[in-house]
């Protein structure tokens, strides 16, 4: 073998050896699905997360490859998520048996109740298991009709206390939060009931604790935010959300979170309550958010309904990146230092991002009609600052992007060379270490279809469209099977603005007909057109309501007058 040959062997073992140093991204070729639907987190553990689904099988998943096992069986199906603890992972069927695992090797800890007192039909009927969770050394199991406190280590009964209708519940170390029905109940460490207060109702979200400000919070289904003292249970403050809480507050810092139905995620004063900022994730919320600090920024990862997992700045709102899944988002847990989010989806799959650097397209969305004109708008992220983003259309690279502000990009297409079919988009970062995002699953590639060489024609309405000076009205933007657009240059009243729709505006103050120009890149120009009625009608009104009285008050003057001319005569 000559010196070149033994050369260039060694140099490919360089490379191979200096992969993973070299490249970041995903590290599985496909998500991973399971036979039923995922129930709650993950549970993550050094390489491994543990899955819990609705048939009551808890799989132990391999960060690194992907693959899944069977790491135990529950007595039954299960509803409600796992839990953590120090050192182990407990979960419970909907018959009631709680089991605790050693989170090294998924060994048996120990069960509750054991299985010489368990009856699969008698725990059925009586003890509907609703909701798990552990702290401090204790595991709180709430059933609809009783709280029972477990020791962690060896499963053995602490308290009980019975309940009415009970929902979920916050350990904190010292003691509990339940929710009860629509009472919020405070338990002890040892049992007692510190305190209770009306909440209404909730869906889908638990007591959230926050130890710096001793606050504990709840999100109503009445559209209230409630924030208590965690000591007393006096109410602080209440906060009325435009939609439907639907997920668990959750604090971060000096803020706190809240997604609603409505795609947004919203972020409080913890200290009094008033809103701080407001973004749009572009779908509902209904997941319970992980939220992690890495480089002194604190980040808030989400699942949504718009099926995708987001992630966003706590301090300002900033939507980081929002990454495609294959179904609608639950809550997603951090693993790998947060460098990885396990993201699972309602289509019972499981993916792992990769997200140190990261880069996601905003506009066009996947499945999007688009001309042979276009504009590819988006975003990249990581922890050590982007240096630059590739675009490639159907695998052709373009000139790497440098980032404008809040490390977004956009970058006008000539699609006129490429076959009028599907059209395959990436985006991929490298960030100032030298670290080049992979996507081996290929979730990032967008078919785009273009139907010809002309612009797609698109609708623009307002609605209202007759108003009042002032009034507020509301303009949508429309593709051709109705669906609202985004990323449009709206022009009204002299002035441009990027937005998209569904989008609130304001009539103008004075009285006429105003047209309002929509633009978007392959899209033919769209006007909407509204009238604003004038308030010179009530004048004439106003005018002869003015001219009786001052007749009547000449009249009366008249008589007057001549009242006092008759005396006179006399």
């Amino acid at each position: 073998m000559g010196k070149f040959s033994l050369f260039a062997i060694n140099f490919v073992f360089l490379l191979l050896l200096l992969a993973p140093a070299l490249f970041a991204g995903a590290k599985w070729q496909n998500p991973v699905y399971f036979p039923a639907e995922i129930v709650g987190k993950p549970i993550e553990s050094l390489s491994y997360a543990y899955v819990l689904t609705d048939s009551g099988h808890v799989y132990s998943l391999s960060l690194s490859q992907g693959s899944s096992k069977v790491a135990f069986t529950l007595a039954g199906g299960a509803h409600s998520p796992p839990a953590k603890g120090e050192g182990s992972i407990i979960a419970g069927s909907d018959a009631g048996q709680i089991e605790a695992h050693s989170l090294s090797d998924t060994k048996l800890l120990w069960k509750y109740p054991k299985e010489s007192q368990f009856s699969f039909e008698k725990e059925f009927q009586n003890l509907s298991l609703r909701y798990l969770d552990a702290s401090g050394g204790e595991v709180y199991a709430v059933f609809k009709d009783r709280l029972i406190v477990l020791n962690e280590k060896d499963g053995k009964v602490l308290f009980d206390s019975p309940l009415a209708d009970g929902q979920s519940a916050r350990a904190h170390g010292g003691g509990v939060f339940v929710i009860d029905g629509t009472q919020l109940i405070s338990f002890s460490k040892l049992g007692k009931i510190l305190w209770k207060a009306n909440v209404g109702p909730t869906f889908n979200t638990r007591p959230s604790y926050d130890k710096a400000s001793s606050r504990v919070y709840i999100a109503s289904t009445n559209s209230l935010l409630l924030a208590f003292d965690a000591s007393t249970g006096t109410l602080k403050y209440n906060y009325r959300t435009n939609g439907w809480p639907m997920s668990t507050p959750a604090p971060a810092g000096n803020a706190l979170l809240l997604g609603t139905n409505e795609g947004k995620v919203i972020a409080l004063s913890q200290y009094d309550g008033s809103l701080l900022w407001e973004s749009d994730v572009g779908g509902a919320v209904w997941s319970e958010p992980e939220i992690f600090e890495k480089n002194s920024k604190k980040i808030a990862v989400y699942g949504t309904n718009a099926n995708s997992a987001v992630a966003i700045d706590t301090s300002n709102g900033q939507i980081l990146f929002q990454y495609p899944l294959s179904g609608w988002g639950m809550s997603p847990s951090i693993a790998d230092e947060g460098r990885t989010i396990i993201a699972p989806a309602r289509d019972a799959s499981i993916i792992a991002i990769s997200i140190n650097p990261i880069c996601t397209i905003d506009s066009p969305k996947s499945g999007e009609l688009i001309g042979q004109e276009a504009e590819i708008e988006g975003r990249a992220f990581s922890f050590d600052g982007v240096k630059s983003v590739q675009l490639k259309i159907n695998n052709k690279p373009l000139p790497p992007l440098q980032l404008q502000g809040k490390g977004e990009f956009s970058y006008p297409l000539d699609l006129s060379s490429e076959p009028l079919t599907a059209v395959q988009l990436q985006c991929i970062a490298t960030d100032f270490n030298g670290l080049v995002e992979q996507d081996m699953r290929g979730y990032k590639q967008m078919p785009i279809l273009s139907l010809d060489a002309a612009k797609i024609s698109m609708s623009a309405a307002a609605v209202p469209n007759s108003l009042e000076k002032g009034e507020r009205f509301t303009l949508y933007i429309r593709n051709a099977d109705g669906e609202d657009l985004q990323n449009l240059l709206i022009d009204y009243l002299g002035e441009k603005q990027e937005a998209s729709s569904p989008l609130a505006l304001y009539a103008p103050k004075d009285a006429g007909t105003y047209d309002i120009i929509a633009k978007k890149a392959g899209y033919e120009e769209a006007t909407a057109q509204i009238r604003v009625t004038s308030d010179l009608g009530v004048l004439p009104a106003v005018g002869a309501i003015i001219a009786v009285l001052l007749i009547a008050i000449i009249a009366i003057f008249i008589k007057k007058s001549r009242s006092k001319k008759i005396k006179r005569v006399y």
